[in-house]
């Protein structure tokens, strides 16, 4: 990911104020696809946005096409509201119709700057004493260790029943009790991590230039208005990665926070090092937790609400299109997917 643009930075409160509805104006320009706003599109274009939508690992073409934020958004609506906004706009349609064909109907009839508007409508935030609830929760579990680093359950389970040297029962039972602790583990860490994930999602949610989506769609978390243009982003909350420098110093980090040069190295990193299984070449905004400290406690800043909610709230409040960051790269860790790519992202650096 080479980059040549500026950046940013991120923090949460004990309690989040529940935030004044503010009107985002919303400038009818272009958006990533550079389509005329106003001009209604086909029957034709909402197919081909779905198929690639469907089949492609690469969003960067998928962004360029014509109406493509239009789609994205559309495609996170579920059916009733997919039937209110039709009904509100006086458009027929047949109620029996399946949520494609709603969809599509709604994509060729109704204008993105109506859809928007309804997006922002329709934002809805995490109750306060739930974030205070869970945040607490969370705390707990970052006292104990995460022993798993192979979530592949049934293969460990293999290994233990193909096991040659296991002779008797007693061995295969203490084998067993061992995978179990391995699983409840990984369950409680997985908890953690969406769970944080949701948080920090909801934080994003309460800025004001800020379209949410209705319901998760894959590899999109929410839209952002960037001047004239409406980005869609995927949310990835990143502890530093131990493995990205050979030897980790509270120095090395310091001077790491101070330089731009290499947050633009590490976020190039980070696409390249995407497990094939889950790879994609799309927007992203990354929220980077550092503990200067010690490296290794990072993931516990996940649940530090008020510290992430400060600096994302000044980030969104400041940002332009120099933070756009364009990143070019080599993919090599998958033949099937293996190439160069271009793309862009967004981050925030969250430290103490």
């Amino acid at each position: 990911m080479s980059s040549e643009q500026p950046t940013s930075q991120i923090e949460v409160v004990e309690q989040q104020p529940k935030p004044k509805k503010k009107k985002l104006v919303i400038i009818e320009k272009q958006d990533v696809s550079n389509s005329n706003m106003l001009e209604l599109p086909t029957t034709q274009d909402f197919t081909l946005l779905d198929s690639e939508y469907n089949k492609s690992k690469d969003f960067k073409s998928l962004y360029e096409r014509r109406f493509s934020t239009k789609y994205l958004m559309i495609r996170s609506f579920k059916k009733e509201n997919l039937e209110e906004l039709l009904t509100k706009y006086n458009i027929p349609f047949n109620k029996k119709d399946n949520l494609d064909v709603k969809k599509q109907n709604v994509f060729e009839h109704i204008e993105k700057s109506k859809i928007i508007d309804y997006l922002l409508n329709n934002k809805k935030y995490m109750d306060h004493s739930q974030i205070v609830i869970l945040t607490n929760e969370l705390k707990k579990i970052c006292q104990e260790k995460c022993c798993v680093h192979n979530d592949d359950f049934n293969g460990n389970l293999n290994r233990i029943i193909r096991n040659p040297d296991t002779h008797t029962l007693k061995m295969l039972e203490s084998q067993i009790d061992n995978l179990k602790k391995q699983l409840e583990s990984y369950a409680k860490w997985q908890w953690y991590n969406q769970k944080c994930s949701d948080l920090n999602e909801n934080i994003i949610k309460m800025q004001e230039n800020i379209i949410p989506t209705l319901r998760p769609i894959a590899k999109i978390d929410f839209f952002s208005q960037i001047e004239d243009i409406v980005f869609p982003f995927d949310l990835k909350t990143t502890i530093f990665p131990k493995n990205y420098k050979k030897n980790i110093s509270k120095e090395v980090i310091l001077e790491f926070i101070k330089n731009e040069k290499e947050h633009f190295e590490l976020l190039k990193w980070l696409y390249q090092e995407q497990n094939p299984r889950l790879f994609c070449n799309n927007y992203r905004y990354f929220i980077i937790l550092i503990d200067i400290n010690d490296i290794n406690n990072s993931r516990n800043l996940k649940c530090e609400t008020d510290l992430i909610n400060k600096k994302v709230s000044k980030y969104f409040s400041q940002i332009n299109k120099t933070n756009i960051i364009d990143i070019e790269y080599e993919y090599k860790k998958d033949k099937s997917l293996s190439g160069s790519y271009k793309t862009k992202c967004l981050y925030t650096l969250v430290y103490q």
